[in-house]
């Protein structure tokens, strides 16, 4: 199971101060910090573990937001999993269609 899929909540907005884009939030849930863009969540870091997972190419925006958070956060490269690498629907929209 990947860190993205073990979100329970919304729980305690974290770090005021991370650069957010418009329709995200930034929380933390049990240790992780997580990102949601609409309705998907595309990142998720466990600074404890040294893990961290995002979803990449589901849009510009979101791609944004991924690296608002990556430079915010310091995360390190080497620790990073994109999710929807190798994936051939690449610009699959992250937001909730009506």
């Amino acid at each position: 199971m990947t860190l993205i899929e073990t979100i329970q909540g919304n729980s305690n907005l974290v770090r005021q101060d991370l650069k957010t884009v418009k329709n995200a939030s930034i929380f933390q849930d049990s240790g992780v910090i997580y990102c949601r863009h609409y309705e998907t969540v595309i990142f998720a870091y466990d600074i404890n573990n040294q893990k961290c997972e995002i979803r990449k190419n589901l849009s510009q925006t979101s791609n944004r937001q991924i690296r608002y958070l990556i430079e915010g956060l310091s995360v390190p490269d080497s620790i990073i999993t994109d999710l929807e690498s190798g994936n051939e629907n690449k610009w699959s929209y992250s937001g909730e269609l009506t």
